[in-house]
Formats: structure tokens, sequence, C-alpha cells
């Protein structure tokens, strides 16, 4: 009875064993699915970290490039800034030059001005006077000094004369 105890005991152990062997095999199975999926997972993820990393590579590419096209528009920018704070000074400088040279034409055409004034003030009073020194005194006489009135009263006197000498 012990060994048909101990027999029993081992059937029962090897049914439970199978049992458990069943199990262990779909277990495996299981386990053999999860680790396919797994597999299937870390080269989707692989793939992906790679995408991703081609993108961040392209992504730092793009940036290095906005950089560069930026820092250079900004030094145009700079440059075209500087040029027209000369433009700018050389404008102030051109306005105040201009500005001091209409000035100085002002008053070189005001002095001319009064120069001629005086100088047509003076002709005029020359020719008054040369006009008075012509023309003579109003009231003329035989004894005045030679004029285009004592020209006039003598040619009238002799064409009188004329006149009585030929009546």
């Amino acid at each position: 009875e012990s060994q048909h105890g101990i027999l029993t005991m081992m059937a029962k152990d090897v049914h439970r064993a199978m049992d458990k062997l069943g199990l262990v095999q779909e277990f495996k199975k299981q386990l053999d699915d999860f680790w396919g999926s797994q597999k299937d997972l870390e080269l989707k993820l692989a793939n992906h970290i790679r995408e991703v990393l081609s993108n961040v590579e392209q992504c730092n590419h793009d940036c290095k490039k906005l950089t560069s096209t930026t820092e250079r528009l900004n030094k145009q920018i700079m440059r075209a800034q500087e040029d027209s704070d000369h433009l700018r000074t050389d404008l102030f400088k051109m306005q105040t030059s201009l500005d001091m040279g209409v000035k100085k034409n002002k008053e070189y055409l005001d002095s001319e001005t009064k120069r001629l004034e005086l100088s047509i003030d003076q002709v005029k009073e020359m020719h008054k006077a040369l006009s008075d020194e012509i023309w003579g005194p109003e009231e003329v006489t035989d004894f005045s000094p030679p004029s285009l009135r004592r020209f006039d009263m003598q040619t009238r006197q002799l064409e009188k004369t004329i006149k009585e000498v030929l009546t």
C-alpha cells in the first residue's frame, strides 16, 4: 500500500504537473506572442526614433540656416541704418551750407542793391546837374553862359530879325 500510495501520489503529481505543463505551454505561447509584439514595438520605436532624430537634425539644420540668414539680414539692416545716419548727417550739413549760402548771397545782394541805388542816385544827380548845365537857367540873357535856352532865345531873335529884314 505504501507503494500504491506513493504511485498514486506520483500519478496525481504527474497529472498536476501535466496540468501545469499545459498552463506553462499556454503561458509560453502567450509569452512568445508578447515577445513578438514587443520586438515589433521595439522595431517601430527604433524606426520612430530614427525619424525623430532625422527630423531633429533637419530642424537643427534649418534653424542654423535661419540663424545665419537672420544674422546676415541684421547686418544689412545695421549697414542701412548707418548709411541712413550718414545721409541724414550729410543732408543736415548740406541744408546748413545751403542756408548759409542763401544768407550770404542775400546779404551780398542787399549790399549790391544799396550800392546800385547809391550809384543810381549819383547818376540821377549828375544827370540833373548836366541837364541843368545844358539847358541853362530859366531866365536867359545875352550874357548867360552858353545853353540850349540861350540858343533857343538867340534862334528866336534871329528868326525875328530875318522876318523883319524880309518884310
